[in-house]
């Protein structure tokens, strides 16, 4: 049986080949791997080559592509008519597919990452959008969001991207799952030497090592890390503060960090190779990880960061207040409370066999949700539904 992916990732088609999404392509080769039958992806018609882009040639590549005109509404026609349907539930040009392929007797799943709520905080801390266009997006994500129920409610299963979709949604399908998306592989997951290391390091005293990795951007509280750097010195901790990523606020991260006297203390790494770099740097040197992202969206983040056996500080949106909960691997702090934050992080200083402990039960809970089983859930819950 046929599975044919449809996703807005990007294609853009070279000289007999394919620039294609690497982070997508390493997944469809998961799913030619798992899948019994052949594999298709339906993708977003790139007029250029996308960043962090692979090209494939087309007689190398596992699995067929075609594409769509992003922005328009997708015509069912597109999709291959027999085998299943796995298909992004968050975009207007695909959820009517549901129904067009129901009544054409083919199965569609949807897959949930974003819940309405986080849709209108994005749109509300977007400092670019001025208060009509906020209210026009607002207007039309209420609409969209009664198209959703509805696609979700017709489709033939449901995939849901961690706790705020599932919680949100999973009750109008009764064939949902949810995942916990992340890129924690068994040879990635922090080793126990490793986490001896990082007890024995914080036992001797030493400062501590806080990393910040994403999008440097308003959307993800990146603005808050400096405020939190600032409250930690005033409060006589020793620390360094490395963040990792790309992001229209590096200029002004930087210089704040020099305003406050911090140069030496918040260290710009830029963007750096997830496995090769991020990883073992996380793993081998850092004792705690902070987050200021307001957003309840499904970030890998967390998981991945506990499976390098750092605990989370963050705020409490309902996809960390979630996770820790479920974990212990960390704490949660009032949403924008950066004084808060550094209060916290002042105590943990001061009790360093906790972080010790959140760093066991970190690892812990992310050796139960490593990608291989994740995606093996996700498999079954596909063929199940398939019948194959």
């Amino acid at each position: 049986m046929r599975l044919t992916v449809v996703a807005p990732a990007p294609a853009h088609a070279g000289e007999n080949g394919w620039w294609l999404d690497t982070k997508f392509l390493v997944g469809m080769e998961h799913y030619v791997r798992a899948w019994p039958g052949p594999v298709t992806a339906v993708l977003a018609e790139a007029q250029a080559k996308p960043p962090f882009a692979t090209f494939v040639r087309s007689d190398d590549l596992p699995f067929a592509v075609s594409t769509f005109t992003p922005g328009l509404k997708l015509a069912v026609e597109r999709i291959p008519a027999d085998g299943l349907v796995l298909c992004g539930g968050d975009e207007a040009e695909f959820v009517h597919l549901s129904a067009a392929c129901a009544e054409r007797g083919q199965p569609v799943i949807l897959v949930l990452e974003y819940t309405l709520e986080t849709r209108l905080r994005i749109a509300w801390l977007d400092q670019d959008r001025g208060v009509l266009r906020k209210l026009r997006t607002t207007q039309w994500s209420m609409a969209f969001e009664r198209r959703r129920k509805a696609a979700i409610r017709r489709a033939a299963g449901l995939q849901c991207n961690a706790y705020p979709t599932f919680d949100t949604y999973g009750h109008l399908n009764p064939q949902t799952m949810m995942y916990l998306d992340n890129r924690i592989t068994e040879d990635l997951l922090v080793r126990p030497e490793e986490q001896a290391a990082r007890a024995a390091r914080l036992a001797a005293g030493g400062p501590l090592t806080l990393v910040y990795s994403g999008r440097l951007e308003r959307l993800k509280g990146a603005q808050d890390l400096v405020p939190v750097a600032a409250g930690l010195a005033a409060r006589g901790v020793d620390f360094v503060l490395h963040v990792f990523g790309p992001g229209s606020l590096s200029d002004e991260i930087r210089s704040e960090a020099v305003r406050h006297g911090l140069s030496e203390r918040v260290i710009l790494r830029g963007t750096v190779d997830f496995a090769k770099d991020l990883v073992p740097f996380v793993r081998s040197s850092a004792d705690l990880f902070l987050s200021c992202h307001r957003q309840s969206d499904p970030s890998c983040t967390y998981l991945e960061t506990l499976g390098c056996g750092v605990p989370v500080i963050g705020y409490a949106n309902r996809m960390w207040a979630r996770l820790q909960g479920q974990s212990n691997g960390g704490w949660t702090v009032p949403m924008g409370e950066t004084g808060r934050v550094a209060d916290l992080i002042a105590e943990l200083d001061r009790d360093r066999p906790a972080l010790v402990s959140a760093s066991a039960a970190a690892r812990a809970f992310a050796a139960r949700h490593l990608f291989g089983a994740e995606f093996a859930q996700r498999i079954a819950h596909m063929r199940q539904i398939a019948g194959c």
